[in-house]
């Protein structure tokens, strides 16, 4: 009996055994399934003891780690391309009609055309005109309007004019203004010459004496106008004015070699006054091609064009030297100097030379063009 019972013992403990290592194999198999699913879990496995209490559970934790998102990236938005700024801009291409020192009889209709050429990069849009600027406006009017030009293509500019009564040189200056009202930089320039008449011979006329003889007739001579002659200008013709702003005729026309003058408190001609007077000089000169400092020794204002273009502006009351660097084309260049003097000293010198000559072609080259000199 006592056999059999602890037989019987030792086959429940054995049995025992078995359960506890089945309920451990199958508690690990359900942690290792809950982690490959990424769950949390607690498991409380249960131990039967021989003869005694249940142990108390001992809670086993797995941890489930998030998968990282990819959160989306901020992606900057393309700003809108800016416009190209525009640049107007102009040349001046020809002449059309009335070249430079075309001869007109007193009071003759004339219409000037010049070619010019969009060379910015924006339309000249309407309301584009050329206006008047400066100078002799021959009754010309103060605005024409320009059609519409896209960069790169040219127009032909007319304006109508009349030449003036008076003999003499007479220049005007008209320039592009733009729809904006913004001016450009390039002159477009007419100058005329206007041949100043020479003395005309009056006949005599008959004047009957009433008496009772026959009558015997008497001569009335008639004085004619004096004119001076149509100047023939070697040098530069220079036009003197009574004023300070070279408006209307000029009181005297003739030709200058060079313009070096030192008039101190004196006068250049018994026709001009010693005070407030002004002188626009004009020639054309050949030139090398090369670069150039064109000089001025002034006083008082004075203003410096080559073909067209304003180099020198020093257009007030002061004594002063100024100078302007050029590059030039082989061939001949269109010149302009106009001065004025207020009151006091009064005297003007106007020079130039190849910037690649030191002081000695200064002194040595004065009157030989092309390599410097005294204009």
């Amino acid at each position: 009996m006592d056999v059999m019972s602890e037989n019987s013992g030792r086959s429940k403990s054995s049995l025992i055994g078995l359960l506890l290592l089945g309920g451990v194999v199958l508690v690990a198999m359900f942690l290792i399934l809950a982690q490959s699913r990424g769950e949390e879990t607690a498991v409380t496995p249960t131990t039967a003891v021989s003869g005694g209490a249940l142990p108390t559970a001992i809670p086993i934790m797995s941890t489930v780690t998030d998968r990282p998102t990819t959160s989306p990236q901020n992606t900057a938005t393309p700003s809108p391309p800016t416009a190209a700024t525009c640049q107007y801009d102009a040349s001046l291409v020809a002449d059309v009609t009335v070249p430079d020192d075309t001869i007109m009889q007193p009071g003759q209709p004339f219409v000037k055309t010049w070619r010019v050429r969009n060379t910015g990069n924006c339309d000249w849009a309407e309301g584009t005109a050329v206006v008047f600027e400066t100078g002799d406006q021959m009754e010309g009017p103060n605005a024409v309007p320009v059609s519409v030009i896209t960069p790169g293509e040219t127009v032909d500019i007319s304006i109508p004019m009349t030449a003036p009564l008076e003999g003499g040189t007479y220049s005007g200056v008209w320039k592009l203004r733009m729809a904006n009202g913004a001016l450009l930089d390039t002159l477009l320039v007419v100058r005329i010459l206007v041949p100043i008449p020479t003395d005309t011979a009056v006949p005599p006329t008959m004047t009957p004496v009433p008496t009772g003889t026959p009558p015997i007739p008497t001569v009335t001579a008639v004085p004619a106008t004096q004119v001076p002659p149509l100047i023939v200008v070697t040098g530069w013709l220079g036009e003197y004015f009574n004023n300070t702003s070279l408006n209307g005729p000029p009181v005297l026309v003739r030709d200058d070699p060079e313009i070096n003058f030192n008039w101190g408190v004196g006068t250049p001609s018994n026709q001009v006054q010693p005070d407030n007077f002004s002188v626009r000089w004009t020639r054309s000169i050949p030139f090398s091609a090369g670069t150039y400092t064109f000089r001025v020794d002034s006083d008082d204002g004075v203003r410096f064009w080559l073909d067209g273009q304003l180099i020198i502006d020093e257009w007030h009351i002061g004594a002063g030297q100024y100078e302007a660097t050029l590059t030039l084309l082989d061939g001949s260049h269109d010149l302009r100097v106009e001065y004025f003097d207020g009151s006091g000293l009064a005297s003007i010198r106007v020079w130039w030379q190849p910037t690649n000559c030191g002081n000695e072609a200064l002194a040595v080259g004065w009157g030989a063009f092309g390599t410097g000199g005294v204009l």
